[in-house]
């Protein structure tokens, strides 16, 4: 049997159905992240995942017997003009929009992530970073370029492991007269890899979903399922025609379906994303060497169109959709207009004036290569194609600076008039509030952005961290105890200061107000880990929370021994979620109500005094653009920070505790600057810096010991 026997698994053609799906899944890839609709459309990226594998392993199984060796030369060097250069030029592109549209400490973030990206790296740079796919307040404009770095990484390793598997087939098909063809020993290896990254894949989705979601291991099951289907496809091209028509219209329906049924209690990518995966290699088996025009769905001109230039749709999508955004107002047509407008120009542009002219340079092939596509014609750009996109490009960004002209942030209301509104009347308590208020009505109404201090580099959750974890005080062990209390020699009194990362937010303001009137201050916090005493409390990646009830206990038997003049209580605002149902978050109010009543419970009620979370603020550093104003970085409390507070209030008034209001010293009339004076509200809008902590001092100060 001679070696023609490795090509059996032939290499697919350019099926127009497989170019459809493309264009499909770019569309609905943009409507997602414009739109955050349909609930599913996250998971196209598995069919790009799949698609690939099937079309690559059948490309690498084909060239083995043409190049042997040779042919990691001609895949990587082909991968290359495939995929570098246009991408290349959209990270250029979108650094430099940065720094020129947004400020300078985004540019630089956005430099960061587009020198990961070039190391095809960026998966693992967002993964370390704890970045949530789906709630990040500060979207990067390249964070869609994790698929291509998990692409990258795993054809970094699949052709020598093919190559490896047919160079071991050939050398025993010399030796012996009888062998297994190569496809049975393809489909055990890869099917054992696939497997087993699968598993692996179902428990690290489990373990740590965030992580998992940027993974190169946790995806590498979806390739494999492609691959399968590329060894599988001799087999699969002698179905019957009806059997093929019924599986092409079978896996089109059930993909479709999926888009609008979101994960639920399921970890993603696995094993949700098989869903997905199985659908699209169903409709990839029933297109194999058969005419798919009756999928006119996808298998029509535009759809195919579209599949041809899903690329570069896909590269500059997301930096469109964020520059546009903050120059209108959420939700209005006119940004969703401009945003498919320009996104439709800079994918023509990026298409016919990088990635064609590029992918098919002389230059950049091989001999062999060039002297293949000798005589056939340049798959550029034609003049008049240039000139159209040049038009476009300069018709769209005329139009973007005109609605940035004429965007306005809402005028605020004079300072007199805001006074005479926030103004209460009385003693002491009343001017602390009423100077606090002036200095918000002030922040409104400023007209410029201030010279920050802290300045905007260094205002991060993961700078706030580190500043407020220099202590070792973040989570509070019993073994932390001792070095967690902070009191100055002369200290008679204890407070003891219990929650979350919004607890340890408030640290510099309450030690600042404590400390020196003769107080020790006892911190007992958790991150993530809120006051209420919850059986159901999930962590933000969907675990059980199993070390807050542990700290829970802990806080209860310490405060029973220490005996301290003051128990401080304070938690975050946020979503809680129910273990039971991981896709549904609590009631807001029944949670406050009910976790904070049973934390009470085990409290000194009559020294215990519970601090309202601060409302949701702007996150100055994602708001703050060349062209911006202060109102522009305004915010109000919404619907779920109201429901905690009302919630909370309840649970402690019932137990006879004090709740005390904050809302009045970050906010006036439901209004809440981002900054005050020079100084940030918070580092990443949730969290209060230091330095705004620390101003809170005096009313701190009156609201948890009174005057004095």
């Amino acid at each position: 049997m001679d070696s023609s026997r490795a090509t059996t698994p032939a290499r697919p053609h350019l099926r127009r159905d497989l170019q459809g799906i493309r264009g499909l899944g770019v569309i609905l890839v943009v409507v997602g992240h414009l739109a955050q609709w349909p609930p599913g459309a996250f998971a196209m990226l598995d069919m790009f995942f799949v698609l690939s594998g099937f079309l690559i392993t059948g490309i690498l199984i084909a060239a083995f017997p043409r190049y042997g060796p040779g042919f990691f030369v001609v895949f990587y060097l082909a991968r290359f003009r495939r995929l570098i250069p246009a991408a290349v030029a959209v990270i250029a592109v979108t650094v430099a929009a940065w720094y020129l549209l947004f400020n300078s400490t985004i540019g630089a973030l956005t430099a960061r992530d587009g020198v990961w990206a070039l190391l095809l790296a960026v998966n693992w740079h967002f993964a370390s970073n704890g970045t949530d796919y789906f709630a990040d307040q500060r979207p990067s404009p390249l964070l869609h370029y994790w698929s291509l770095s998990v692409e990258e990484q795993f054809y970094a390793v699949w052709p020598l492991l093919i190559f490896l598997v047919l160079l071991a087939w050939h050398r025993h098909a010399g030796r012996r007269t009888a062998h297994p063809d190569p496809e049975r020993v393809l489909l055990v290896v890869l099917g054992l890899v696939t497997a087993g990254m699968f598993a692996y894949s179902c428990w690290h989705s489990a373990a740590a979903p965030r992580t998992a979601y940027f993974s190169t291991l946790d995806r590498s099951w979806e390739f494999g399922i492609g691959a399968l289907l590329a060894v599988l496809a001799p087999r699969l091209a002698r179905m019957p025609a009806w059997t093929s028509r019924r599986l092409g219209w079978g896996g089109a329906v059930g993909l479709i379906a999926l888009l609008f049924v979101p994960p639920g209690g399921l970890a993603f990518p696995a094993p949700w994303g098989l869903g997905p995966a199985l659908t699209t290699a169903v409709i990839i088996a029933g297109g194999i060497d058969r005419d798919t025009r009756y999928l006119r769905i996808i298998d029509n001109r535009p759809m195919v169109y579209l599949g041809d230039i899903s690329y570069s749709v896909y590269l500059v999508h997301l930096p469109v959709n964020l520059a546009l955004r903050p120059w209108f107002e959420p939700g209005a047509p006119a940004y969703y207009a401009s945003t498919v407008a320009l996104t439709v120009v800079a994918s023509l542009a990026c298409f016919y004036l990088v990635e064609q002219p590029l992918r098919f340079a002389p230059a950049l092939m091989t001999a062999p290569e060039r002297r293949r596509r000798a005589g056939r014609p340049r798959r550029g750009a034609s003049p008049r194609v240039l000139q159209l996109g040049w038009l476009g490009v300069s018709l769209v960004v005329a139009a973007a600076l005109m609605a940035a002209s004429l965007h306005s942030a809402p005028a605020p209301a004079s300072a007199s008039s805001e006074r005479a509104a926030a103004a209460p009347s009385g003693g002491h308590a009343v001017t602390l509030l009423e100077r606090q208020q002036e200095r918000l009505i002030d922040a409104l109404a400023a007209p410029d952005f201030p010279d920050f201090d802290p300045p905007l580099g260094a205002l991060s959750l993961e700078q706030w961290s580190h500043e407020e974890a220099a202590d070792g005080c973040v989570d509070v062990s019993e073994a932390e105890v001792a070095s967690c209390r902070f009191a100055r020699p002369a200290a008679t009194k204890l407070a003891v200061v219990v929650g979350d990362s919004f607890a340890i937010a408030w640290m510099p303001g309450i030690r600042a107000a404590l400390e020196p009137r003769g107080w020790a201050v006892q911190q007992l916090t958790l991150a993530a880990c809120p006051t209420w005493t919850l059986s159901s409390y999930l962590t933000p990646e969907g675990k059980p929370f199993e070390d807050c009830a542990e700290h829970h206990a802990l806080v209860e038997s310490l405060v029973q021994q220490q005996h301290p003049d003051l128990v401080v209580l304070a938690s975050g605002g946020g979503e809680v979620r129910n273990s039971e149902r991981p896709d549904m978050p609590h009631d807001g109010f029944v949670v406050a109500q009910q976790g904070l009543a049973a934390t009470l419970a085990s409290m000194p009620i009559a020294r215990t005094v519970v601090l309202a979370p601060s409302p949701p603020h702007a996150d100055l550093v994602a708001c703050i653009h060349r062209f911006g104003v202060p109102q522009d970085c305004t915010s109000s409390p919404d619907a779920d920070w109201y429901d905690h507070v009302d919630g909370e209030t309840a649970a402690t008034a019932a137990a006879g505790a004090r709740y005390v209001q904050t809302r009045d010293w970050f906010c006036v009339a439901d209004v809440c600057p981002g900054f005050v004076g020079r100084t940030p509200v918070t580092a990443d809008g949730s969290h209060l810096t230091v330095e705004f902590s620390e101003q809170l001092a005096p009313l701190l100060r009156r609201a948890l010991i009174g005057p004095g």
